[in-house]
C-alpha cells in the first residue's frame, strides 16, 4: 500500500525547475537570490532619495470592454525621481521556455493597457 505525500513533502524532494532558492531578506520572502539582491539595490536607492514609492509585487489587471483578460504581478514598481517616471521591473533568471514566453506576452499587455515598458533584469 502506498502512502500519500503532502505538498510540503513533495516540495522538499523536488527541486525548483531552474534551481532558484527562496530567500528571506528584511523579513520579506523572495523567489530567488537574484530578486533579493535587486531589492537591496533598490532599497539603497530609496534610502538615498533616487527613487520613491517602492512597491513589491504590485497587481495589474487587464480588462477590455468589461471582459477580464488576465493579471500580472511584476517584482517591483517605483517612481524614478531624476527621470520623473514610473518604472516596473521584473527579475528573470532564465530567458527561455513557457514562463518566459508568458512574461513577454504580459509585457506587451502592460504596454498596451498602461503604456508602461516592463524592464527585465
Amino acid at each position: 500500500m502506498s502512502e500519500k505525500m503532502t505538498v510540503d513533502q513533495f516540495r522538499k524532494i523536488k527541486p525548483h525547475k531552474y534551481n532558484a532558492k527562496k530567500i528571506l531578506v528584511n523579513g520579506i520572502k523572495f523567489d530567488s537570490k537574484k530578486e533579493a539582491q535587486h531589492y537591496l539595490k533598490l532599497k539603497l536607492l530609496l534610502d538615498n532619495g533616487v527613487i520613491k514609492n517602492l512597491v513589491l509585487q504590485p497587481l495589474y489587471t487587464f480588462k477590455h470592454n468589461g471582459q477580464f483578460i488576465g493579471r500580472y504581478k511584476p517584482d517591483f514598481e517605483f517612481w524614478d525621481v531624476p527621470e520623473m517616471k514610473k518604472r516596473v521591473v521584473d527579475v528573470k533568471g532564465c530567458k527561455f521556455g513557457l514562463p518566459y514566453a508568458k512574461f513577454k506576452s504580459q509585457c506587451r499587455l502592460m504596454k498596451a493597457f498602461y503604456n508602461i515598458e516592463v524592464e527585465e533584469v
